[in-house]
């Protein structure tokens, strides 16, 4: 399934972001295809997807969007996610997925920074956790929603006691 998680729009366009969340991703099985032969799609005019992508006409007729040009966020190559323009000016599609590209690589950037920032707040959390974990025998980090833990300290003598070591 496919979200809309970000929508920006011009004062006065109503905003489609709630009207699409879980699109089936075999819908749009086209555009990925597109993408992976490292195509941008470009509808140039909805009238022509009619009669072979009738879900995504109607999506879009319904939208009162015209034309559309859609390009992949690409990270690591693969497609983490993907983003349009609805109704751009007619004349220069091929200058806008240029610029759109161009978008779709600094936002990878930011998402980058953005991780990279998370990961240095989370390694000194753990960091000082272990500080804290010395005057412990054994210390857990869990976070409950994710299901995932992290040993901050753990003795021998408490893997000894668990029977799975050896001092």
């Amino acid at each position: 399934m496919t979200d809309n998680t970000y929508e920006w729009c011009r004062q006065g366009i109503e905003s489609e972001i709630d009207y699409l969340q879980g699109v089936d991703m075999d819908i749009i099985d086209w555009w990925y295809k597109a993408f992976d032969k490292k195509e941008n799609v470009i509808i140039r005019d909805v009238e022509t997807i009619k009669n072979e992508h009738v879900y995504i006409y109607n999506t879009l007729k319904i939208q009162n969007v015209k034309r559309l040009v859609v390009c992949p966020i690409r990270y690591k190559n693969e497609i983490s996610g993907f983003f349009g323009v609805d109704n751009p000016p007619i004349d220069d599609h091929l200058g806008l997925t240029t610029f759109l590209d161009m978008i779709a690589t600094l936002v990878i950037s930011f998402l980058k920074i953005r991780n990279s920032q998370n990961k240095s707040k989370r390694e000194a959390k753990l960091s000082g956790y272990s500080a804290l974990g010395q005057i412990y025998t054994s210390m857990h980090y869990i976070n409950v929603k994710t299901n995932r833990f992290h040993i901050v300290k753990m003795e021998p003598q408490i893997l000894t006691y668990l029977g799975k070591y050896e001092i």
